[in-house]
């Protein structure tokens, strides 16, 4: 579990009937982490030889950015298009829990070396399909 305090904006524009664009941009940042101890227990060594950031323990209470963006467009009257970006900067995924052994070794160096990410995430959607109104 964690607790923080999260910001978001959201943007809703209509250009008529046919068009929209939608923003949502949050921030939130965590105070805490339940398993953030088991970083700082860990062995210096063992975050190095996983690489692992020695800091990672810090990683896990830093700000994450969403910020997602949407324009629908009726093509037709049947025909719509949808595209969506989002960027996401999360420095270290939480849903990975680290697991440390009795010498203060890391456990699961793979996975907990593939939540840490030091760059942003980009993701982009196209999406095409069949809409009709009822009236």
């Amino acid at each position: 579990w964690d607790s923080g305090v999260e910001l978001v904006a959201q943007y809703l524009k209509d250009f008529g009937e046919n068009l929209t664009y939608t923003s949502r941009l949050s921030f939130y940042q965590p105070f805490n982490w339940s398993k953030k101890s088991v970083f700082e227990d860990a062995s210096p060594d063992s975050l190095a030889a996983a690489g692992v950031p020695t800091d990672v323990a810090d990683y896990t209470t830093t700000v994450d950015i969403d910020w997602q963006n949407t324009v629908s467009a009726k093509v037709t009257k049947v025909i719509a298009v949808q595209l969506y970006v989002e960027l996401l900067y999360d420095k270290y995924d939480n849903t990975v829990v680290p697991e440390v052994d009795d010498t203060a070794m890391l456990e699961n160096p793979g996975p907990v070396a593939a939540s840490v990410r030091k760059k942003g995430q980009f993701k982009e959607t196209l999406g095409i399909g069949l809409a009709y109104t009822f009236k």
